[in-house]
């Protein structure tokens, strides 16, 4: 994990990078900030007061590193949850601090400590949790996260990938496993889309959709019985920001869209070979 974060830094404060090195200051625009500061605090607020509902209900402890589970549990699956929210959170506030006024790459940096800052703080309430711990695994994904928005703008090929989420009831959930399905594994699928147009040759891709993205998926199963095991997943996905429509104000939308992954056929590679018309 120390290399890890090695590399992050190295990568995020390289002093060879000089681009937007000149990129002019503006002057934020208050009232748009004060707006963005006002939602924040009221989700902040529901984010804590939910977490306290959901989680940290059970006994309390002294702070303790929970090295034991830190990658069996949930087959380590919980990882890319980590990434997704905090790579989410700071993808969004990014495009917010732009919309309010702060040049890049300076809104990039604010949204991502915004994200890092909550996601840490729920890490050492984890810390001081009997049932839980703190986790150095989910810390790394939540820091990783939270950087990837700074890190795509300064590495230009890491925009190609698209991270997205989605949902579909497991068995166990719909047998009242877990309160909210967003904490149940076995519901959760995670995906990586790959804008290949880009990387296709000139013959080719004038021929091929932006907007269709090749997606490799990921999922869990077993995770209450003796044979939990991994489900991977292989197929196509739509780049909604590629499609050549023009919705005006409305743009936005097709952003928001692209962190979620509908259901399109896909094919199950492992274990063994399953075909799906559609998938979540």
């Amino acid at each position: 994990m120390k290399k890890c974060l090695l590399i992050l830094s190295l990568l995020l404060f390289n002093p060879c990078y000089a681009q937007d090195q000149d990129s002019g200051r503006h002057n934020p625009d208050l009232y748009r900030l004060s707006l963005i500061s006002a939602a924040t605090t009221a989700g902040v607020i529901a984010g804590i007061t939910s977490q306290e509902n959901m989680w940290w209900k059970g006994e309390r402890s002294a702070f303790y590193i929970n090295n034991n589970q830190d990658w069996t549990y949930a087959l380590g699956s919980d990882k890319f949850g980590h990434f997704y929210f905090s790579y989410l959170v700071s993808d969004i506030y990014g495009d917010l601090f732009k919309w309010a006024g702060i040049d890049e790459p300076r809104n990039k940096y604010y949204a991502a400590g915004l994200a890092f800052c909550y996601q840490t703080y729920t890490e050492i309430r984890d810390g001081f949790s009997k049932d839980y711990g703190f986790s150095p695994g989910d810390f790394t994904a939540n820091l990783i996260g939270a950087s990837w928005p700074i890190l795509s703008h300064r590495y230009a090929f890491l925009d190609y990938f698209v991270f997205k989420i989605s949902y579909h009831p497991s068995e166990r959930f719909r047998n009242n496993s877990n309160r909210y399905i967003i904490d149940d594994y076995e519901s959760t699928y995670n995906w990586v889309s790959f804008r290949i147009n880009n990387i296709l040759p000139d013959q080719i891709e004038k021929y091929y959709p932006d907007f269709l993205m090749l997606t490799i998926g990921h999922n869990v199963a077993g995770l209450a019985t003796e044979n939990p095991h991994h489900i991977l997943f292989a197929g196509f996905d739509i780049d909604f920001e590629a499609i050549p429509v023009n919705l005006g104000i409305f743009n936005p939308v097709k952003k928001l869209l692209n962190y979620y992954k509908i259901p399109l056929p896909l094919l199950q590679f492992s274990p063994g070979l399953k075909f799906y018309l559609f998938r979540y």
